[in-house]
């Protein structure tokens, strides 16, 4: 039953993909929607890795490559607070303001972002977001992540889920999940976490539905991976989603605590795309550890970004088409596209102010708190889109 309720739940998801590709074959054949503004914050090559607005609405954090300056931006002044010298990675770092905006959370970033079926253990900063001092400096961990009180910085490596206080930066408690892989989220109201790992193969060969596909079997102890939730308290398993997932890079809990988003890639084995890899973003029934017939897919060189809008109607992406990365953006409801910003249609333009683009292409953004609004780095300048199809 277990099985048959998770075949149902992947064939309804992939439905849902097929209907995506519909949809985006109807954008592309519009005109773009082109509205937009682009801000140097400086005269300079500086090119810029990442972006996120803070939760009160206030404040961008812009990362750069480089070891170069680490911005704290004004988005309706369009003027720079703050620079920091943090971060200093060579292809910059990916941002996130932690939930109450007292902490910025640094991820290591590269130019070829993952190794082939695994993600790297990379390097973390926790930055204090009023001092911009640094906090805690993490080495070699899959993912870290700040708990919505801001009390505990919660790390995954090898098998060990690590609860570290804030801002001491000190271990205060940890457990281990069998053959636990890249992923850890933790619900907004701390009470649960929810960790990746490979396949039970005891439970898998119990399951009627391999019976007769031994084949099938061997693929997916081998490839696939699951997704277990555990209390907090006592770390006592609380269900294991009723689905498999390709290889399992990023999970996040929605604002309300609801819904489970899952970034998986398939094994490249298992690709069927040629030119570039394709990502896919699953939702999860966070009370019921039920997959849902709903999930969004993208093609991309690197873990593609993915967030949802304030109001919670729109949920974009970071994608590629031919050889350009672009934003796209969904109706969450529908999973419909809406529109899309692909970054080559204005590659080729006179760069005024002194805007250049970055050898890799690669894009990061978030949504204003109008809900009209993208904001979006390319290069070394920031995009201020207006899809004209967001109401």
């Amino acid at each position: 039953m277990f099985y048959h309720k998770a075949m149902k739940a992947k064939f309804g998801f992939f439905l849902l993909v097929l209907m995506n590709a519909a949809f985006i074959d109807q954008a592309r054949s519009q005109n773009l929607n082109m509205e937009f503004e682009r801000v140097v914050l400086e005269e300079s090559s500086y090119l810029l890795s990442g972006v996120d607005l803070s939760n009160d609405g206030k404040t961008l954090a812009v990362s750069s490559t480089q070891g170069h300056p680490f911005y704290l931006f004004d988005p309706y002044e369009k003027k720079i607070i703050k620079k920091l010298n943090v971060g200093n990675w060579y292809a910059g770092s990916e941002v996130q303001f932690s939930a109450k905006d007292n902490y910025i959370l640094l991820r290591q970033l590269f130019y070829t972002d993952w190794n082939l079926n695994k993600d790297k253990e990379v390097e973390f900063e926790i930055i204090d977001a009023n001092s911009g001092e640094l906090v805690r400096h993490f080495n070699e961990y899959h993912q870290v992540v700040i708990t919505a009180d801001e009390q505990y910085a919660v790390t995954i490596s090898d098998e060990e889920i690590a609860f570290w206080t804030l801002p001491s930066g000190k271990k205060e408690k940890s457990f281990k999940v069998e053959e636990a892989t890249n992923a850890v989220a933790v619900s907004p109201d701390g009470r649960y976490i929810a960790v990746s790992h490979k396949t039970d193969a005891k439970q898998l060969k119990k399951n009627p539905r391999y019976k007769k596909n031994k084949k099938s079997l061997k693929t997916d102890i081998k490839f696939k991976e699951q997704i277990s939730v555990f209390d907090t308290d006592q770390f006592k398993l609380r269900y294991t989603i009723d689905d498999l997932y390709d290889v399992v890079y990023k999970i996040d809990y929605s604002r309300e605590g609801n819904i489970l988003y899952i970034q998986h890639i398939p094994h490249h084995k298992a690709q069927s795309a040629t030119s570039f890899r394709e990502a896919y973003v699953s939702l999860a029934d966070a009370e019921s550890g039920k997959a849902m017939r709903k999930g969004f897919m993208a093609r991309s060189l690197a873990e593609p970004l993915f967030k949802k809008s304030p109001d919670g109607r729109c949920f974009g992406v970071v994608s590629y088409t031919n050889r350009f990365p672009e934003v796209q953006i969904y109706d969450y409801e529908s999973v419909r596209m809406l529109d899309r910003f692909e970054l080559a249609f204005r590659l080729w333009e006179k760069n005024a102010g002194g805007s250049i683009m970055p050898p890799d292409g690669r894009t990061a953004f978030d949504f204003l708190p109008d809900n009209k609004t993208v904001v979006m780095i390319m290069g070394n300048h920031l995009v201020y889109w207006k899809p004209q199809i967001i109401p």
